[in-house]
This record gives structure tokens, sequence and C-alpha cells, in this order.
């Protein structure tokens, strides 16, 4: 979620895997989108949340 530009080393196409990571997170920060995050434990519904600093940061769905 903060670095969607690191490589994941299953990435086929790592430039356009990440394009997708970054897109994915944007549409994750628009007003009333919940996402369903599998690796997220015990947290896995919620949004990207853009930080002061320009990246997202993960918000629980309370």
């Amino acid at each position: 979620m903060t670095h969607p530009e690191w490589p994941c080393g299953i990435d086929h196409d790592p430039g356009e895997s990440a394009e997708h990571r970054r897109r994915l997170v944007e549409e994750l920060s628009r007003p009333d989108t919940v996402g369903y995050g599998g690796h997220f434990a015990d947290v896995v519904f919620g949004r990207a949340e853009r930080r002061s600093d320009g990246r997202f940061t993960w918000v629980p769905v309370a």
C-alpha cells in the first residue's frame, strides 16, 4: 500500500505490475470505496488514505 512501486518476485512485468498497483491504490482512496486485503490479518476491510508525504496507508473500516 505504501510502496506500490516495490516489485514482487512473481511479477511477470515489474513495471506494468507497479503501475497496476498504483492505479489500484488510487481507486481504493476514492470516497465510498472499500477494499478487501486478504493479507491484512484481522483488518481485511478498509480503504487507502493519502498521507501527508503523498503515499498511502491502509485504514481499516470500523
